[in-house]
């Protein structure tokens, strides 16, 4: 299965059912969604906030405040997104939608050990992001709010670790689509070229400050034309 624009969310839910049973295809078709989601919104982090010099200075030249806050938010919804697709399968007494709790299906013994073996990659390449949710996102660590010099510095997060872990929890949902379904979906190539997202935006941008530099220009030179 590919990302398909043609078929609804109705429809993909449908045909996971029909292909992997009711249990697992509810549950692969949310957790399907959900890494859908995290793509995309990864995807139109990196076309803002790549390290393109020109493409910073587009956005500090239109609303660098606003921009701001807009790559805090997103890059921290990331994380937290993250967190979530990999987390226990309960906590505090409430089942989670997670990865994990695909092991708890009653599937064949040799996706059963193929899972659990991707799940420990899950671990490891979700970790940061997991520091990141308990002592920054959804709660604030108290020493290091107040910068103690003995606070335990948060972990390293960056672009290529959230690759990573987008790329482990792939594998995990490929695993199960590939053995019952002789199919994967290849995440990452859903949205590159959508007209609709960052990439559009930040063409409008351009456009707009050229024509303002232009109206501004010409406002200057029709100054000097008229002076006396």
């Amino acid at each position: 299965m590919s990302f398909n624009n043609s078929q609804t969310a109705q429809q993909i839910r449908d045909n996971n059912i029909e292909t992997l049973g009711q249990c697992l295809g509810e549950l692969y078709t949310e957790l399907w969604q959900d890494l859908t989601r995290l793509h995309l919104k990864n995807e139109e982090y990196l076309a803002l906030f790549s390290a393109d010099p020109a493409r910073f200075e587009l956005l500090n030249r239109s609303a660098p405040r606003f921009f701001r806050l807009i790559q805090s938010s997103l890059w921290n919804d990331i994380l937290l997104g993250i967190t979530r697709i990999s987390d226990k399968p309960s906590t505090s007494g409430n089942a989670n939608l997670t990865v994990h709790r695909l092991p708890e299906l009653n599937l064949h013994t040799d996706i059963a050990d193929d899972l659990n073996l991707l799940l420990i990659q899950v671990n490891r390449a979700t970790e940061f992001a997991r520091d990141w949710r308990n002592r920054h996102i959804a709660h604030r660590d108290l020493t290091l709010a107040l910068q103690d010099q003995h606070a335990e510095p948060l972990a390293k997060a960056s672009l290529i670790q959230v690759s990573e872990a987008l790329s482990a929890l792939a594998k995990v949902l490929n695993c199960i689509s590939q053995r019952y379904q002789r199919s994967m979906t290849v995440f990452e190539l859903g949205f590159g070229l959508s007209p609709y997202g960052a990439k559009s935006m930040l063409f409008y941008l351009k456009e707009g400050l050229e024509a303002a530099a232009k109206k501004k220009e010409m406002k200057r030179f029709g100054a000097k034309n008229i002076a006396p």
